[in-house]
């Protein structure tokens, strides 16, 4: 049958699972450790009834022991019922559980707290004080409830404390002092069990709160996975389709084309035609490879003219060579028949692949191709064709790649050039198909000339033609240059200032240089002459760094630390990085009505360009020569400058995989070409207000961190006044020790600090351990609340039966703080240091002290620093039983007692700082019983 339900304040309001999930977790820890103490409060009430037994009537430590003992039974059945039945989801039930685990607080603390009034009433005053010290213990070692449950810990406490402070009212002065002492101490707790509660429930919350958003993605993630499958079926049975629309797309742009527009409607068009006549080619390419792996390509023979083949080649690829200032030679080999049999649409397929790629990679030189024959019989010839040029060349590691599908040599490098990396792998595939093989050979920095070779059958005929090579592609070719007039005097100022005005967004790296283009095109190259196309061929491919070289060499200084101010509109920046010149016109288009607009065309100037704009937002590609967009990521998030700037990635890349890559990365936000320009000015938008409301929320963060700052600070001092609380409980009952507690703190943090560079002692007096020794001093004595004061008080010397009770006073301390221990459920390093020095301070370096007679290292170093510096304040302060010594005579005694009651070096450190020693005795002296 469970407690009657008194308190309201148990009653559990917020219903929300996450509440729920938080207060069963708290009951199921109080519970736990409550349930692990049974056996951790026996052993203190059996060691009462040893140490007060023949001082208290038997009768009474039993009155208060037994009725402990059968408590302790009860704690253990209701906390194993609790845990029984802490998994419920009924907020009613749990509140019975509350209400369960209080009144059961409610009475421990009851027995405990009757402890003073059993023990102390018409008892000697030691016993009382003995009994309020257990107490104190008591209520410190209940502070678990103070971080689970509030309430109940307050409750608890005050009664606790309110008993014994009620006795020791009716004990006189001295014991009001106690009183209000312990008033204070419970004042302390309950402020620091908020504070305490406040952080671990926090900390459920967080905890329950991460649970529950693994759930969520995991559960996205499955959701990603079927629709990764549903757009892998869709591609399946949809490809064929899209020609349809992508040849309207082309050839409407063409149609547009033909049209009066103005120039930068053209522009764009011209934009919209290559954009589709690209995806086409892509499309072309996914699905003869799709044929290929299905088994469905097939060649179709028939007879056809190598040269026609050839020349073919050499017309579609003459433009681009041009454009290049490439120049193209074909080689074929004498005797090679012009009439063959075979499918001359795949030959052309392959050669086109191998000369476009060859003009792709190559920026300076020439494009060749040879035509030889690799074998030939009666009726039919092998051909080796091959095309060489003097491009970027190929590592060994890179040739491994090629030829394979959806591969390209290097994707830090080739994306430079675009593909889809299916070219090669078809090309192979139609070659094997025409009896042939394909491969590379190549130099980095030298070149690659690719090859392959195909057999055709031979076209028997009365009269023989042999193929002879394509015209050479020469300066002559090349389009005479257009004559550009030159300025009349009233436009050079024009002209200068929108050279100036170019420079300035050149400079910041903004597309707002292409609208500077289109509206001053003719005065700009009637100023810049020759310079003039290289910088429009620069600009409108995004290459800021040549840009800026070309405009130093027309005499025009490019500052790219800032831009005039009466160029930038007051908008958010964002910057866009893609290697794709049509896809940063695209998004300039897209975002500049709203936005300052900065663009990259790769990885290094991005983080060039966000270093130096600090852009409110990236929007960021991933497959980028030389470096791609995650590892600009990540150098962003790693720089302390930008890494604060939130990050989109706008890229093709779309597997879950390269998703969650990019997220994991510290991006915001992960968008999927091709892109729908309405959502993609939601995100940016969305992300930007997120931006100003996080700029926003730094200053409240500063404060924030000020205000951790300062509590913390509250309960170190709340900490340390507990400590001296207690110690000083210890001095009361030894009124003639005086300041002795200060001195034997500093004695020892001075010794500690000497030999903090000792070999023997420098791995552990380490700063922290050095602060925990100073703290842990003031208990060394906390056992002598067990000593009688006939003893503790004897004017003379102790017999020998009197002395053995007296040594007790080590292991009392030492158990009293392992039932805190205990109590806890867990060590505690302080805790562990003064359990240390409390049991083991009285051994000796030669093994003749107690409790255990320990001998030279065996005795904790914390004891063996405690050791001297008890001794030393005991012989220069006045006790019941002798006069002070003089400093001179202390000195003596210690240094005599090297090698037998003291650690030899800590005795050599003690003479090192023998004048710290006097100081510290003369600033914490007693009056009148410090000897000089």
């Amino acid at each position: 049958m469970h407690w009657p339900r008194l308190l309201s304040s148990l009653e559990i309001t917020d219903k929300s699972p996450l509440s729920l999930a938080t207060v069963r977790e708290s009951l199921r820890l109080r519970a736990t450790q409550s349930l692990h103490s049974k056996w951790a409060m026996g052993v203190p009430c059996i060691a009462t009834l040893v140490v007060m037994y023949g001082s208290v009537p038997l009768w009474r430590i039993l009155c208060l022991i037994v009725p402990i003992l059968v408590m302790l039974e009860i704690n253990a059945r209701v906390s194993q019922s609790v845990l029984n039945e802490v998994n419920t989801d009924d907020p009613s039930h749990l509140s019975t559980l509350l209400n369960d685990m209080w009144w059961m607080t409610v009475i421990n603390q009851t027995l405990v707290g009757s402890s003073v009034w059993w023990l102390g009433w018409g008892s000697d005053p030691e016993i009382a004080t003995g009994a309020t010290a257990l107490q104190v213990l008591y209520v410190g070692a209940a502070m678990v409830n103070a971080s689970t449950h509030t309430a109940t810990f307050i409750t608890g406490a005050w009664i606790n404390l309110a008993m014994a402070s009620a006795f020791w009212i009716t004990r006189g002065l001295t014991g009001v002092t106690i009183a209000l002492a312990m008033v204070g101490v419970g004042g302390m707790l309950v402020r620091l069990s908020r504070l305490m509660a406040s952080m671990f429930h926090k900390s459920l919350r967080m905890r329950f709160e991460n649970l529950d958003l693994l759930e969520k993605l995991d559960r996205e993630k499955r959701v990603a996975e079927e629709a990764t499958k549903f757009k892998s079926d869709f591609l399946a049975n949809i490809s064929h389709e899209i020609r349809t629309p992508v040849s309207t797309i082309v050839g409407m742009a063409y149609l547009t084309l033909k049209t009066e527009l103005t120039a930068r409607q053209r522009e764009m068009v011209q934009i919209i035609q290559q954009g589709g006549q690209h995806l086409q080619g892509l499309i072309n390419q996914v699905l003869d490879f799709s044929k290929v792996e299905a088994g469905m390509l097939k060649l179709d023979k028939a007879e056809f003219s190598l040269q026609s083949v050839l020349d073919n080649a050499f017309a579609l690829n003459t433009a681009k060579a041009a454009a290049g200032g490439l120049e193209m030679s074909f080689d074929v080999e004498d005797g090679i028949p012009d009439r063959l049999n075979g499918d001359a649409l795949r030959l052309s397929e392959i050669l086109i692949n191998y000369i476009s790629n060859a003009i792709k990679f190559t920026k300076m030189g020439g494009v060749n191709v040879s035509v030889a024959t690799r074998a030939r019989s009666a009726r039919n010839i092998e051909l080796y064709f091959a095309v060489k040029d003097t491009g970027i060349g190929l590592s060994p590691e890179q040739i491994s790649r090629l030829f394979q599908s959806f591969q390209q040599a290097d994707v830090s490098t080739t994306r430079n050039y675009g593909g889809t990396g299916l070219g090669l792998a078809i090309a192979k595939k139609l070659a094997e198909l025409m009896g042939g093989e394909v491969g590379v050979n190549s130099t980095p920095g030298q070149g690659a000339t690719f090859w392959f070779t195909a057999t055709f059958d031979l076209v028997q005929q009365a009269e023989e033609s042999s193929v002879t090579a394509p015209a050479r592609l020469s300066d002559h070719s090349r389009p005479a240059p257009v004559h550009v007039p030159e300025l009349v005097p009233g436009e050079m100022a024009q002209a200068d200032a929108a050279v100036n005005q170019l420079a300035a967004w050149v400079g910041a790296s903004s597309p707002q240089a292409l609208d500077v283009l289109a509206q001053h095109r003719l005065l700009l190259a009637r100023l810049l002459h020759d310079d003039y196309a290289p910088l429009e061929r620069a600009i409108t491919q995004y290459d800021w760094p040549r840009a800026e070289r070309l405009l130093g060499h027309a005499g025009y200084r490019v500052k790219t630390t800032e831009v005039a101010q009466d160029l930038i509109a007051p908008q958010p920046v964002v910057l866009v990085v893609d290697d794709t010149p049509v896809n940063l016109t695209m998004m300039h288009e897209l975002l500049s009505p709203q936005y300052r607009v900065l663009a990259a065309t790769s990885g290094a100037r991005a983080l060039e360009v966000a270093a130096r704009a600090k852009p409110d937002l990236i929007l960021l590609d991933v497959m980028m020569p030389g470096m791609d967009g995650y590892e600009v990521c990540s150098r962003l998030k790693a720089d302390t400058s930008t890494r604060d700037i939130p990050i989109i990635f706008l890229t093709a890349k779309s597997q879950v995989e390269d998703e969650e890559k990019g997220l994991h990365l510290g991006a915001v936000d992960y968008i999927s070409k091709p892109i729908s320009p309405p959502i993609v000015l939601a995100r940016v938008e969305t992300q930007l207000k997120l931006r100003a409301a996080s700029n926003f929320l730094l200053d409240k963060a500063a404060y924030l961190e000020q205000e951790v700052a300062r509590r913390t600070d509250e309960i170190k001092d709340v900490q340390d006044a507990t400590i001296l609380t207690m110690a000083s409980l210890a001095e009361t009952r030894d009124n003639e020790t005086g300041q002795h507690i200060r001195r034997t703190q500093h004695y020892v943090r001075s010794l500690a600090r000497h030999l903090q560079d000792h070999p023997r002692f420098s791995a552990y007096l380490t700063d922290r351990q050095i602060d925990l020794l100073f703290k842990s001093a003031p208990l060394h004595d906390i056992g002598k609340v067990g000593i009688p004061d006939r003893i503790l008080l004897k004017p003379e010397q102790l017999d020998a039966d009197e002395m053995e009770i007296m040594k007790t006073h080590t292991t009392l301390g030492r158990d009293t703080i392992v039932a805190a221990e205990e109590r806890l459920g867990h060590t505690v390093p302080f805790l562990e240091c003064a359990k240390q020095i409390a049991y083991s301070h009285q051994e000796k370096w030669d093994g003749s002290g107690y409790p255990q007679g320990l001998a030279g290292d065996d005795i904790p170093i914390a004891a063996r620093l405690m050791a001297l510096a008890d001794v030393y304040d005991a012989l220069i302060s006045r006790r019941v039983y002798k006069a002070a010594y003089s400093h001179l005579k202390a000195y003596d005694i210690i240094l005599q007692g090297s090698g037998r009651h003291f650690d030899p070096d800590i005795v050599t450190a003690f003479e090192a700082v023998d004048a710290d020693f006097q100081m510290i005795a003369r600033t914490y002296a007693d009056a009148d019983t410090t000897g000089e």
